[in-house]
């Protein structure tokens, strides 16, 4: 699958997670809908805090 594979029914792919997460403002990512956790990991591997409900 381009862009990395998904693990979950509705997951994104991680490289488009990554792109998505270096153009939001400073501060800490919040993802009210992080089934999968792919928001997650892109913005801690971008030394961002993330929180997910």
């Amino acid at each position: 699958m381009a862009g990395g594979p998904k693990l979950h029914t509705t997951g994104k792919p991680l490289p488009l997670m990554d792109a998505l997460v270096q153009v939001c403002p400073a501060g800490t990512i919040i993802d009210p809908f992080a089934g999968s956790g792919t928001t997650g990991v892109a913005a801690l591997r971008s030394g961002r805090r993330f929180v997910g409900v």
